[in-house]
């Protein structure tokens, strides 16, 4: 019955309402669509497994654009004028010029792609100020982006650990900290630190705790469905 109410539905838009749906599913399904539909041995999958590759889609899409964009949202690279800008003590008294210096020059080779003299540099910084957590926040970054993930999970442990009167620092710390476990499926370990980092004001945390809760996650998956169903039912009035 249920399905026979669908079917009558479809019937009842005219042509242009029929249009504009379409478009908006298609706006809203793209892209999981394309990921799904690029591999072949996914396109004859049974529809479990089709499911399956969708939410892994989707969960790539979402980490890897922030893994791999270094200007990503309000965890990429930092200097000591924007951790100063938000209001946490610093614990040092003053930061030299040169390391100062040494961060903006950091940044800016991250930025135009040399991320092994981002390294280095960020490497120096760590040397001359042992105790900052932004140095490792930084180099783990950059390490990140070059895929020595295991070196940039213990800069961030770094990070975490003396980002204690930092907020900012360690904010960012437990945002990446939180994507690297999230890409390797760790998704407990991912929560645990984006709540940490939500407490301390991430906006970034809050939302991939939002797209992690099963219950959105059950949300998301059953709109998918009604939009299947609504294609097809476009396609059965054909």
């Amino acid at each position: 019955m249920r399905t026979g109410c669908l079917r009558t539905a479809s019937r009842g838009p005219s042509t242009k309402d029929k249009t504009r749906l379409k478009a908006r599913i298609t706006r809203q399904s793209s892209r999981l669509d394309n990921l799904v539909r690029e591999s072949g041995e996914k396109a004859k999958m049974r529809p479990q497994g089709a499911e399956i590759a969708k939410r892994q889609a989707r969960r790539s899409w979402a980490v890897l654009e922030a893994v791999f964009n270094p200007l990503f949202s309000e965890f990429g690279f930092s200097t000591e004028a924007e951790e100063a800008s938000s209001g946490d003590a610093v614990q040092e008294n003053g930061t030299p010029n040169q390391v100062k210096t040494l961060e903006v020059e950091g940044v800016q080779a991250a930025e135009k792609g040399d991320i092994d003299q981002a390294i280095e540099i960020f490497s120096e910084v760590i040397r001359l100020v042992p105790n900052r957590p932004s140095g490792y926040n930084n180099r783990a970054q950059a390490l990140r982006i070059k895929g020595d993930v295991d070196r940039a999970l213990e800069d961030l442990n770094n990070a975490i650990n003396l980002g204690q009167e930092n907020k900012h620092a360690a904010a960012q710390a437990l945002c990446q900290r939180g994507l690297i476990y999230r890409l390797r499926e760790k998704d407990q370990e991912a929560q645990a630190d984006f709540k940490e980092a939500a407490k301390l004001g991430s906006q970034f945390a809050k939302n991939q705790l939002v797209q992690m809760n099963p219950y959105a996650a059950l949300c998301n998956r059953m709109l998918g469905q009604m939009f299947t169903k609504l294609r097809q039912g476009e396609d059965d009035t054909r």
